[in-house]
């Protein structure tokens, strides 16, 4: 066992960095056609309506895919995500500083919101809710 590992991890080491080229075909770096291409992806943010967080997301994702709309994550259901490619699960801000400087737990930014057991489309969990989302849904038998 021990001879096959080191038999792979011979093979898999480059030999120097001087040996290696790049592709001849290939710029080195990516132009600005590349760059200004938009990912072919619809995108679902699904967090507080209204929130800053919500409009940071939605500028980043509308200038990176080729669509992205937004819906309050309490109101959540398959049929709003069914022309979607994945969704983005959020909330806003969930720790707030205290009086002390602490951050403490801000119950009163609650969602209250779980994923549908009938979602079937990926699911990006973000921040705070994605552990509450997880542990009060069907992610969380995994």
């Amino acid at each position: 066992m021990l001879a096959s590992l080191c038999l792979v991890a011979a093979v898999l080491t480059p030999r120097s960095a001087a040996a290696w080229e790049p592709p001849q075909n290939q710029a080195s770096t990516p132009t600005a056609a590349a760059l200004a291409r938009k990912e072919p992806l619809a995108v679902l943010y699904a967090g507080a309506p209204g929130s800053e967080r919500e409009a940071r997301w939605l500028a980043f994702l509308r200038a990176e895919c080729a669509r992205a709309e937004s819906v309050d994550l309490r109101k959540l259901t398959p049929g709003a995500a069914a022309d979607f490619d994945v969704v983005v699960a959020d909330w806003s801000r969930r720790y707030v500083a205290g009086a002390d400087g602490k951050y403490e737990f801000d119950s009163d930014s609650g969602h209250g919101a779980t994923l549908p057991s009938a979602l079937e489309k990926p699911v990006i969990l973000l921040g705070a809710v994605g552990g509450e989302v997880a542990r009060a849904s069907k992610i969380g038998w995994l």
